[in-house]
């Protein structure tokens, strides 16, 4: 069984090539890039593990400093950056609400929505 050299097919400029092989010989088309799309049924593992964690409190809120210690033993290599970068995705998306009723202790509380959005997903 003989195997094809790709490189034997390359041409010469002087060389005539009949239709098949111009095809064949062809410069390859390159591929474009879509932007991530946002699916609205869907968040990453983080987002929802906090949404699920907030969603699963009998109050349905959690002190921040106690969700983020929940975060870094269910996922070891994120960090405190991760953790507000998933916090503020869910608050734009109106899922949770920050609320700091006094002193240093910041409360995390699920919206109606991402409540109805958690209940869908399990």
């Amino acid at each position: 069984m003989e195997r094809e050299d790709p490189l034997a097919k390359r041409v010469l400029p002087e060389q005539e090539l009949d239709e098949g092989e111009k095809e064949e010989i062809s410069t390859p088309k390159e591929k474009t890039k879509e932007p991530k799309k946002d699916i609205e049924g869907k968040l990453p593992t983080g987002q929802f593990f906090i949404l699920s964690a907030i969603g699963d409190e009998p109050d349905k809120s959690i002190q921040e400093d106690a969700m983020f210690k929940t975060y870094q033993m269910a996922f070891e290599d994120k960090t405190k950056e991760d953790f507000d970068h998933a916090i503020k995705k869910l608050e734009e998306r109106g899922f949770i609400a920050m609320e700091k009723p006094s002193g240093y202790r910041v409360w995390i509380k699920i919206t109606d929505k991402g409540l109805e959005f958690y209940q869908k997903s399990k």
